[in-house]
């Protein structure tokens, strides 16, 4: 087999494997027909209880083949209308180069201020010095040497208004259940899962940096 051409992609190959323990857990079976250079099928077989003996009938069967997915969630992301924010700074944390340009894109859309740095105790040195004086930080959770949740203690633990006042939303891939409250317990008002879904954000951007009156100080009313 010539394997030039996925030399820089192949993977570890657990995923069929993890695949099939699943599959036999759940009482079932799986295999896989390939012939090289056409392709690889797999079957599945899974036994599954039922609801009802009704037969579904045509008139359903017909409406499960002409079923069509649409992401409502997509065309709501193409809709939103995003309040200009170019009063608001905030402070970003990542020890990632790469998040910390998504994030910095996906918050300039708010024509926002964002500053960045790359470690725990960076953002804790920007709070102490109030120099700039940040609206909210947006803070990784799993970063070397001090994670986000060790940097939020020590930023609370400075012990201004401003250092225990200040939003701070967590940005983390680790998204298993009880999480949030565990960040919200920890000094966190929010929680932002990655990769982070646009509505999600700004519903943070919303509530935690947005500040109506200084719009309205302006005498512009923004949506």
């Amino acid at each position: 087999m010539d394997t030039r051409a996925n030399r820089k992609i192949e993977g570890t190959g657990l995923g069929l494997s993890i695949t099939k323990k699943f599959v036999e857990l759940m009482d079932g079976e799986i295999r896989v027909e390939s012939e090289y250079g056409k392709g690889t099928t797999f079957y599945l077989r899974i036994r599954q209880g039922f609801i009802t003996d009704t037969p579904i009938g045509p008139t359903v069967a017909e409406d499960l083949r002409n079923f069509r997915y649409e992401d409502n969630r997509k065309h709501a992301h193409e809709r939103l209308v995003r309040p200009d924010l170019s009063y608001a700074k905030v402070l970003v944390v990542d020890n990632m180069p790469t998040n910390l340009e998504v994030v910095l894109g996906l918050l300039r859309k708010y024509k926002m201020r964002v500053d960045c740095v790359t470690s725990g105790q960076a953002a804790i040195n920007r709070i102490k010095d109030e120099k700039p004086v940040y609206d909210a930080i947006f803070m990784d959770h799993m970063m070397p040497e001090m994670d986000g949740m060790e940097a939020t203690r020590q930023i609370r633990a400075l012990g201004t208004d401003y250092a225990q006042t200040m939003p701070i939303i967590a940005l983390t891939a680790n998204v298993t259940a009880g999480n949030e409250q565990m960040f919200l317990n920890n000094g966190f008002q929010a929680f932002l899962p990655k990769p982070i879904d646009l509505m999600a954000l700004d519903s943070v951007v919303q509530r935690w940096v947005r500040d109506k009156s200084r719009e309205y100080s302006k005498g512009v009313v923004r949506p």
